[in-house]
């Protein structure tokens, strides 16, 4: 997956243009950028506890996960933390070998932790592994091949979309 590329499609992209307009103020950019990354995850991991079978639902599940990958590119944008999401070609074969876990709901809850450390404590460790939890997640336990969230990615946010 080309992190640059990705991170790029964002970078410029404001944070949920519906807010109330003192919440787009810039000092609550980074808040906001964490409230949408926890609002998009939890929407992902709703649609994958609820799907009767993931494959069946991959469309829906491959764009809520490209929709969750938005704040976090912001996030580590506006952070300049973009290089806490590199990972080498070992690294996504490590993460491929992983084994599956039953409990989506575990996953979730370590997941807003390590989020919330990232955010109250400005821990860049915490972000960085969250970022490989939500990789492993949308990998195995979702079967989402990198190349294909790469290509949604970019066809749903990339500089020729109509969103940007």
């Amino acid at each position: 997956m080309d992190i640059k590329k990705l991170t790029d499609a964002v970078r410029f992209r404001e944070v949920a243009h519906d807010y109330r307009i003192e919440q787009r103020i810039p000092a609550n950019k980074l808040m906001n950028a964490y409230f949408e990354l926890n609002y998009c995850i939890g929407n992902l991991f709703k649609r994958s506890v609820v799907a009767d079978d993931i494959e069946k639902d991959s469309e829906k599940i491959l764009d809520l996960y490209c929709e969750a990958l938005v704040p976090f590119f912001q996030v580590a944008n506006h952070k300049k933390w973009t290089y806490l999401l590199l990972v080498s070609d070992e690294q996504q074969h490590e993460l491929e070998g992983k084994w599956k876990t039953q409990s989506f709901a575990k996953i979730y809850l370590i997941l807003q932790k390590l989020l919330n450390q990232s955010y109250f404590e400005h821990q860049p460790n915490a972000f960085q592994h969250a970022w490989h939890i939500f990789l492993k997640f949308g990998i195995v336990e979702l079967g989402l091949p990198l190349n294909k969230v790469e290509e949604r990615f970019l066809s749903l946010y990339g500089k020729n979309s109509t969103d940007s």
